[in-house]
């Protein structure tokens, strides 16, 4: 795979446990790691799923079955490589999903030593089949190679990204390619380009090389072979970018390459305006890029400011309460337990802290204010229980006050099977009910 002066080797490279030593050393030592199934492939799978749940429900006409309507007048805007970083794409429920997933959270908890991390709110990439629509191919390679942090203003170690691949890879079909140690070269930059750094607004991360840098050939620029689930790491400060591959099997018409964005850094780090715009951008289902610390507006790129259709999508319903939102609701409705995601730790300790004689199970994982779901079953029977008391629904609208207002639907009791014979007869026929008699 040549391009320019750049030779980019599809390779098979170590793949390391979430979470473990050995993958900190190789990320340190190389600038990059391959998390081995960071999600089950069900889970990458699900995912998938959900992101052509996320697309059909823009209401443009996309339909998962038909690569023509694929097209761009319907497809969501996408920057370089394919990425989608717009249309409430960073609170669909794919993205939110993956986050929830343990082994992701693992990884970046080992990196960074600490639990207490916040997600950033990132996009996805999607490559469409170029052989039905050649426009759909990405850049090369060689025509972006960068690095996500500002030479100056954010020096040393700052963020590691991450990449959680959903399809299988080849060297046919592309995929992400980074330099190997060329996060070594970093500290060098300020000097090396000093005029160009010195016209890079501070607040710009995207730092480009000329083709002909000699730190683009230091070592073998790597495209490194990824299973569905595996994630890929790499330090900000690494080169990197993705490159489209040479060919498809003839008759391809179905994606080509899927893959989540997510990054996650300690809380630490985010000021007090920080974290109020980040639970803003919650609420409002405003995406953001890898940067937790330092809030970048997704939905204010110019690239999706300039799209003349950006109207047409119907944006992700925001299906996020607040922890005082979920408080209020499980109060209002006389509720005696509550199932939440493990990753709600903050809405589990307010409903804690305010209704102590609430019994809160967590979904997912273990946290250290409720109780774990599969626990709390383990020891019950499971053979089924003598006549049943069938549960009722309240539903919650946002209602007109500032406050969720319940709704509560009164339902019919059950039918017997002789009422359920007379309903019948009455719709089919009596000759239907004689010969069910």
């Amino acid at each position: 795979m040549n391009d320019f002066n750049i030779k980019i080797e599809y390779k098979h490279v170590p793949r390391f446990d979430s979470g473990s030593d050995e993958s900190i050393d190789y990320l340190e030592s190389e600038g990059y790691v391959i998390i081995k199934n960071a999600l089950t492939a069900n889970e990458a799978s699900k995912t998938l799923d959900l992101l052509w749940d996320y697309l059909e429900n823009l209401g443009t006409g996309i339909d998962r079955t038909n690569p023509l309507t694929w097209s761009d007048d319907k497809w969501p805007t996408c920057a370089h490589g394919g990425i989608i970083p717009s249309y409430g794409i960073g609170h669909s429920e794919a993205q939110w999903f993956v986050r929830g997933v343990p082994n992701v959270k693992k990884a970046f908890a080992k990196v960074w030593e600490t639990d207490d991390l916040l997600t950033s709110f990132d996009g996805v990439s999607l490559w469409r089949p170029w052989n039905v629509d050649p426009s759909w191919k990405t850049q090369s390679g060689q025509a972006w190679f960068h690095i996500d942090q500002h030479p100056i203003s954010k020096p040393g170690k700052q963020c590691i990204q991450g990449l959680i691949n959903l399809l299988p890879t080849s060297k046919e079909i592309g995929g992400n390619v980074v330099i190997p140690k060329s996060h070594n070269f970093f500290k060098d930059i300020p000097e090396e380009y000093k005029e160009r750094v010195e016209r890079l607004p501070l607040d710009i991360d995207h730092f480009r090389f000329p083709h002909d840098d000699p730190k683009l050939s230091s070592e073998p620029a790597v495209m490194a072979h990824m299973e569905p689930g595996d994630m890929l790491l790499w330090d900000s400060r690494t080169i990197h970018c993705s490159s489209s591959g040479s060919s498809l099997p003839q008759g391809t018409n179905d994606l080509i390459r899927a893959a989540s964005l997510i990054c996650m850094m300690p809380k630490e780090l985010s000021s007090k305006e920080i974290l109020e715009k980040r639970i803003h951008a919650a609420e409002n289902l405003v995406s953001t890029t890898n940067w937790t610390n330092d809030f970048r507006n997704a939905d204010e790129f110019p690239i999706i400011l300039e799209a003349e259709n950006r109207d047409q999508y119907k944006w992700p319903i925001n299906w996020h309460l607040t922890p005082d939102e979920v408080t209020y609701i499980v109060e209002n409705c006389e509720a005696k337990a509550v199932v939440c995601d493990s990753i709600l730790e903050e809405t589990i300790s307010e409903i804690k802290a305010k209704l102590p004689k609430v019994i809160i199970l967590s979904a997912g994982a273990k946290t250290k204010n409720a109780l774990f779901y599969d626990d709390a079953i383990a020891s019950e029977d499971d053979a089924n229980i003598e006549n049943p008391i069938a549960g009722k629904s309240m539903l919650y609208t946002s209602g007109t006050t500032g406050r969720p207002k319940g709704v509560f639907r009164k339902e019919n009791p059950p039918l017997s099977m002789t009422e359920k014979l007379s309903k019948n007869s009455v719709k089919h026929g009596c000759n239907h009910v004689s010969q069910n008699s």
